[in-house]
């Protein structure tokens, strides 16, 4: 009677939709804010244009920058994640191998004895695995996964490894 060894991998990647939509929004916003004419600062902004002594407009026109630089920064990420090779989450009998995040190219690998346990919260909508170990505890944010399922079918296998209950 042969048993076959358990393995499992994940793809480690954002969900480039999410980061294309927010990216997208920042710079029709912002832009709005920049180049639009008749932007009038209000209640907060107003207040704090005050506080810093500068004209209203001139505020919301800095804030529309930062804002694009905001929505730069996030493109130059999307780019920078799709030219890197994919990254897995990796689940065998005997070991878990986690990237450290989603821009390093370390990976951090865990003992399946070492395993003490692991639960998914969720925030906002927003799905996390922590993965618990001896030595402390990793974070899987769920956006970084492929899909919800994958995020549940890893939960599942880490407990099979760590015979945790």
């Amino acid at each position: 009677m042969s048993s076959e060894a358990f393995s499992r991998q994940y793809r480690y990647r954002p969900n480039y939709l999410v980061l294309i939509v927010a990216a997208a929004l920042c710079y029709v916003a912002c832009g709005f804010i920049v180049f639009y004419d008749d932007v009038h600062a209000t209640g907060t902004v107003a207040k704090l244009a005050g506080l810093l002594d500068l004209n209203g407009d001139t505020l919301m026109r800095l804030i529309g920058i930062v804002g694009l630089m905001g929505a730069v920064w996030v493109t130059v990420l999307l780019i920078f994640y799709a030219l890197t090779p994919a990254k897995y989450i990796t689940v065998t009998d005997d070991k878990v191998i986690v990237p450290v995040h989603g821009i390093s190219s370390r990976k951090l690998e865990v003992r399946a004895i070492d395993l003490l346990g692991a639960h998914i919260n969720e925030q906002s909508g927003q799905r996390t695995l922590y993965i618990l170990h001896k030595a402390g505890k990793i974070k899987v944010p769920g956006l970084m996964l492929e899909s919800k399922d994958h995020m549940i079918n890893l939960y599942q296998a880490l407990l099979y490894v760590g015979r945790l209950e």
